[in-house]
């Protein structure tokens, strides 16, 4: 039952990116990025599905903690096992390197309902979700500037 409402929920989500897309003439990372900003996921999730996986839970978690805090950086981390969000990252430190962020680094698992101090994630989700299958995807948002990137890791033997 939960993973058919899961379904629903992205089909309904990819239906309106697609809609952005042809009402906008935009490219799918532009309507992707519209749609998230449009605050649309949280009411299908809360109100219409009542159901989310932690991509879900992610997604709007960024958008909530940008809100609440606007001058600090909320990042949105999403691996083909897992995503999670990385609150008040130091921009200066290299992403792939957790051990030189700043110490008052947060990693929150939404979904989980977990908030995790630099001390206490590196092995739970540096090692298992982002250095483990290759690659992952960094929505950073700060402001009201929002910016995607795709980053490739080398695979571990």
């Amino acid at each position: 039952m939960a993973n058919d409402k899961i379904e629903a929920l992205r089909d309904n989500r990819n239906a309106h990116i697609k809609n952005i897309i042809m009402r906008n003439k935009v490219s799918p990372l532009n309507a992707i990025i519209q749609f998230s900003l449009s605050g649309k996921l949280k009411d299908m999730v809360f109100k219409q599905y009542k159901v989310a996986n932690c991509g879900e839970c992610s997604e709007i978690m960024l958008h909530e903690l940008n809100w609440q805090y606007p001058d600090m950086v909320v990042e949105m981390l999403e691996t083909p096992q897992h995503t999670f969000n990385l609150f008040n990252r130091d921009q200066s430190t290299p992403l792939l390197e957790p051990d030189k962020w700043n110490a008052d680094t947060l990693v929150i698992d939404a979904w989980k309902k977990n908030i995790y101090i630099k001390g206490e994630f590196i092995p739970q989700y540096y090692n298992t979700h982002i250095n483990s299958k290759g690659q992952f995807i960094s929505i950073l948002k700060h402001k009201k500037l929002i910016s995607i990137k795709t980053f490739k890791t080398p695979i571990k033997k």
